[in-house]
């Protein structure tokens, strides 16, 4: 709570600077089809099978993504990137969809190595590309989960210290690898912090652009037989990013996230309130 308190008062305090960007980054699980619930059904209609692999083990894969406030004087609508969590591997026997020896995308977890190596590779590299010509300071939030560096293990003193000792020591020509379209007289100062443990109201993620995506992607289902499950949730996920209205949501969600702030300085850092949303307003 004390921590809680202290980021939302130096949150309300600070005075907006234009050419700050915060960056919220975040993963979530998309599976195939949700397990459970209720369906009501009108007399005389017949509710059509769904064919699943495992209905205890249904396909699944994570996306780490990342968002900001948009900023309409700058044609930014807020999308940074969506980035599934995959490792190549080599077939070992050979299936409907592939033959041994093919390599393809496993989904896998997040470990701390490969968090750090996704947000080096491809999430600064997406948010520099994205807001260079007009933003001098990025500010990317995290959180503290295990798969960041986080849980037990102290954020500040790993994964934050290693990130940004990272980013003070990338040269030009390792600046132009990783954005060859951006001089290196052009990034941004970027700074990484990770918000107050137990707090997934704090990140705009959590707070509203995981539900609304979810809703975009609707049902799942496979495109051929020569599609897999994973791969048609990997599909359908993208494409329901590609067409997410991005800048509308997430102004909605960011000014929601200035009321959470609000609210939970009214209860010194507590968390009995209810969220403000403005999503549907």
């Amino acid at each position: 709570m004390v921590d809680r308190m202290k980021w939302v008062e130096s949150k309300l305090s600070t005075v907006v600077d234009p050419s700050l960007i915060e960056v919220h980054i975040d993963e979530k699980w998309f599976t195939s089809f949700h397990r459970g619930g209720i369906v009501i059904v009108p007399p005389g209609i017949q509710l059509r099978p769904k064919a699943v692999v495992s209905k205890r083990h249904p396909a699944q894969q994570m996306f780490l993504a990342a968002i900001a406030e948009p900023r309409r004087e700058h044609n930014f609508n807020g999308k940074i990137a969506l980035i599934p969590v995959t490792e190549r591997v080599v077939a070992k026997r050979s299936t409907r969809t592939r033959n041994t020896g093919d390599e393809y995308e496993k989904p896998i977890t997040l470990t701390k190595q490969r968090f750090l190596h996704m947000v080096k590779t491809l999430v600064v590299p997406s948010a520099v590309s994205r807001v260079f010509e007009w933003s001098r300071t990025i500010k990317i939030q995290m959180d503290n989960a295990g798969g960041h560096g986080g849980g037990r293990s102290d954020m500040a003193h790993g994964t934050l210290l290693e990130l940004q000792t990272w980013y003070q020591c990338l040269s030009d020509d390792e600046k132009l690898a990783l954005c060859p379209f951006v001089p290196p007289s052009r990034w941004p100062l970027i700074i990484f912090v990770s918000q107050p443990a137990r707090s997934p109201d704090l990140n705009a993620l959590d707070l509203g652009a995981w539900w609304s995506l979810e809703k975009a992607v609707g049902e799942i289902t496979q495109k051929s037989d020569e599609e897999t499950w994973i791969e048609a949730v990997q599909r359908r996920v993208m494409e329901a990013w590609n067409q997410w209205n991005a800048e509308d949501k997430c102004c909605k969600i960011f000014s929601s996230l200035k009321l959470v702030w609000a609210k939970i300085k009214e209860v010194n850092g507590g968390n009995c309130f209810v969220i403000p949303h403005q999503l549907e307003k």
